[in-house]
């Protein structure tokens, strides 16, 4: 049965114990009973102060059993809201119009009646309370319509979108590309700018679970630095057909929402920039930068520490 999981954004709404967060596949929070003392916390407590970088000592701390799942997570750095996805659709996203009687929510009822489910499962369990069918799905009407009314009132005017940058004298072209390793879930960015002249970039990252969230990050990692570097005209070129796809359809891909968060936000700071498939055949530079990258970390991580 399809059902409904939280996706990290900037983590201040997901209490860690009653709310499915630690799969995008499937419905998975952590064992309880919570303990008193960490009873209230969310997934914000798991950052960085100031930051929104995994604080492992935390997650040692508290929730040691679940650390490999939790830093595979790849929260919005741009601080994001989280986002409630159907886990039966690729985009994370599902509406229903069908077999409901009249409940007057327009869009997204179902995740909020396995978000009532859930509750009342946890209400059993960690406090003895038992909630009816009938009170379940009212609350998730309830819920449903409450969200609906607040996306009316406090949804910002459409931003102008920028404008599709081509190739041009004032146009920097960015090239971007991953290679993964599925054994230790390693991956190597790179990233090449050009424009008035050539410049290219590489780093390696970790716990990064698909070659497509490797693609992503590195793309991500480009504009990020296009923005520090003050550019205001790119046009990102990447060979993953499915990531651009999503990106040039403003569509998200379930499991990859606080990149491609990211990357809208950052998309939002440029004066134009548009987003392109190549084959890989063009994109050769980027890949040798990645691979290079991540053969340099693989063979730092197998190296024995020196005392």
């Amino acid at each position: 049965m399809s059902n409904a999981s939280w996706e990290v954004g900037n983590g201040e709404s997901i209490n860690i114990w009653t709310k499915p967060w630690l799969s995008c596949k499937a419905q998975e929070s952590p064992m309880g009973p919570a303990p008193l003392q960490y009873l209230n916390l969310t997934v914000s407590d798991f950052f960085l102060p100031n930051s929104r970088e995994w604080n492992v000592n935390m997650i040692r701390l508290v929730l040691p059993m679940e650390e490999q799942k939790i830093l595979a997570i790849k929260p919005s750095v741009t601080g994001a809201p989280d986002k409630l996805s159907w886990l039966g659709a690729k985009s994370g996203s599902y509406t229903t119009k069908k077999n409901l009687p009249p409940t007057g929510v327009e869009g997204q009822l179902a995740p909020w009646i396995l978000w009532g489910i859930w509750t009342a499962r946890n209400n059993l369990v960690f406090n003895d309370k038992l909630t009816s069918a009938t009170e379940t799905f009212s609350k998730a009407i309830s819920l449903a319509r409450e969200w609906g009314t607040c996306q009316t009132i406090s949804s910002p005017l459409p931003a102008v979108p920028p404008t599709q940058a081509q190739a041009s004298p004032n146009c920097i072209v960015i090239n971007s590309d991953a290679a993964w390793n599925e054994t230790l879930n390693v991956a190597g960015l790179g990233w090449v700018m050009e424009g008035q002249r050539t410049t290219s970039f590489s780093l390696p990252a970790h716990h990064v679970r698909t070659p497509l969230a490797a693609e992503a990050l590195a793309l991500r990692e480009a504009i990020w630095k296009c923005r520090e570097l003050g550019f205001t005209r790119i046009r990102c070129e990447s060979d993953s057909a499915v990531l651009v796809k999503a990106l040039k359809e403003d569509t998200f891909l379930t499991g990859l929402y606080g990149i491609l968060i990211d990357i809208q936000a950052l998309a939002s700071s440029f004066e134009c920039i548009s987003f392109n498939w190549i084959s890989r055949k063009k994109n050769v530079e980027a890949d040798v930068l990645a691979k290079q990258i991540l053969s340099v970390e693989l063979a730092l991580m197998a190296s024995p520490t020196l005392v």
